[in-house]
Order: C-alpha cells, then structure tokens, then sequence
C-alpha cells in the first residue's frame, strides 16, 4: 500500500505585482471586473457613478501615478 506523504508549507508570502490599467476607463474597467460581487449589490442606476467617483477618488489619493495608472502592489 502506498505511504501518503504530508507536505507542510516553510513560508508563505504575499507578492507584490504592478499592474498597467490603461489609464482612467483601464482602471474603470478593472473595477467593474475584479469588485462585481461588491458592485452587483449596488443599483443599476447607481453603479456608473460609484465606479467614477471611486477612481477620481484614487486618482486624487496617488496625484503622482503615470497617465497609465500603475498599481503597485496591488
């Protein structure tokens, strides 16, 4: 019979990564992707306008991001 070997993690690590979101509508877009069962909640009528002032809300919060809005770390 085979002897079942149990693997045991040393280490485990967040690794950070940059993403390029292809400025304001890249960053909408990813908004409207990666938060979906966040934004499902929110109404039709009202999803537009919370993606929006989200990212002016994070444009304004990192007034030194290139055009392309790089994400580091995220």
């Amino acid at each position: 019979m085979a002897r079942r070997r149990r693997l045991f993690p040393r280490r485990m690590e967040l690794i950070p990564k940059d993403m390029l979101l292809g400025g304001e509508e890249g960053l909408r877009a990813w908004i409207a992707s990666t938060w979906y069962p966040f934004i499902q909640k929110i109404p039709e009528s009202l999803k537009q306008e919370f993606i929006s002032k989200l990212v002016e809300h994070y444009i304004k919060s990192h007034p030194r991001m290139p055009k392309e809005l790089s994400m580091s770390g995220w």
